[in-house]
């Protein structure tokens, strides 16, 4: 019998998990845990840090794969808070919630900020604005470049770490008066499009030519003076509410939390900032490919050996999260969360 109040008649019980442990078709005692994600890149992203052992078995769920009684389907995080509040899904060791922290994590720094999250040891928040924003690692960045064009140094244009630390450096007065106004007058950002107007900034890094440099780079100059008008607006705004206690405090609180200009990218729309520099990278990507292509031009079989060179080339977005995912560096704030996995399920670090 379905019940009416919830979208899904099946109910996924972490206590059910505990009590068949002991009946697993392969003989094993193994908690069979359900680790529900917003999307089917997260099944990926997650399972780097989740190993089956005698222990524990993962299984990799989306809240968009439980179709309602009416036939309707949703996704993403509200989907999977919707099915938690309405007790299909019931958290525990084994029904475990891992999604994007959305911004939360610097909001919790605003005085009087009321949390409306989730809370439980069975949720896993990335503290980080999203995945996207891990894999923006700006080491990893570079030896991914280096690997995609098997150049031992990439002696020509800025570095993806240089186009990371610039864009974080430039958006970090932007991103923390953002969260400060989103919990003190989100009628405002609302009403000034502020996330909008932000998002259409960071798309534009995808332009950027890292190849000529950045000081070269007219994109990147237009994306500084958007940027530092954008935030000189919202800078303003603050000033004019006459609450410079509650704001000196939060800043005072962002700078112990260790978040600064070197780091703010972390806090930036995960999906913009991760497309922009990506594509931005890619130019790098293809400049140092028509560099191979334009040595083998005139040679016996050149269009053969081009076509070669094409089809083997690495594509930058699929080597960077499949090298994220072997190599799993330390990302800042992440790592917290990464560690709290580690011990729930005893596994061993890499």
């Amino acid at each position: 019998m379905i019940n009416d109040d919830k979208d899904v008649g099946f109910v996924f019980d972490a206590a059910d998990s505990e009590r068949t442990r002991f009946f697993n078709i392969d003989g094993s005692t193994a908690l069979n845990v359900n680790v529900w994600v917003e999307a089917q890149d997260d099944k990926r992203f997650w399972s780097a840090f989740l190993t089956n052992s005698e222990s524990y078995k993962f299984s990799y769920k989306l809240g968009s794969e439980e179709s309602g009684h009416d036939g309707k389907v949703g996704s993403g995080c509200r989907r999977l808070v919707k099915l938690e509040r309405q007790g299909v899904i019931k958290i525990g060791l084994g029904e475990i919630i891992c999604m994007d922290s959305d911004g939360s994590y610097l909001r919790e720094k605003v005085p009087g900020y009321v949390d409306a999250q989730l809370k439980s040891p069975h949720i896993y928040y990335t503290n980080v604005y999203a995945i996207e924003n891990v894999y923006l690692h700006p080491q990893l960045l570079n030896d991914v470049l280096k690997f995609a064009t098997a150049s031992a140094d990439i002696g020509r244009g800025a570095k993806p770490s240089e186009l990371i630390a610039s864009i974080s450096a430039l958006c970090f007065s932007l991103v923390i008066n953002t969260a400060f106004l989103e919990v003190v007058d989100a009628a405002w950002i609302e009403r000034s499009k502020i996330k909008a107007r932000t998002k259409s900034i960071l798309i534009r890094v995808k332009m950027i030519d890292c190849v000529s440099g950045l000081k070269a780079c007219a994109i990147h100059a237009e994306v500084a003076g958007r940027i530092s008008a954008l935030s000189k607006e919202l800078t303003d705004y603050i000033f004019s509410l006459s609450i410079d206690p509650r704001y000196n405090k939060y800043l005072e609180d962002v700078t112990l939390g260790g978040i600064g200009s070197d780091n703010c990218y972390l806090f930036l729309q995960g999906h913009s900032i991760y497309e922009g520099v990506v594509c931005a990278i890619d130019k790098l990507n293809d400049y140092w490919r028509n560099i191979e292509i334009n040595k083998v031009r005139g040679e016996a079989n050149f269009e053969q050996k081009i076509k070669y060179i094409t089809s083997n080339w690495p594509d930058v977005q699929q080597l960077l999260k499949s090298s994220y995912c072997a190599h799993r560096p330390k990302v800042e704030f992440f790592e917290d969360v990464r560690s709290r996995l580690l011990e729930a399920y005893e596994a061993v670090p890499a």
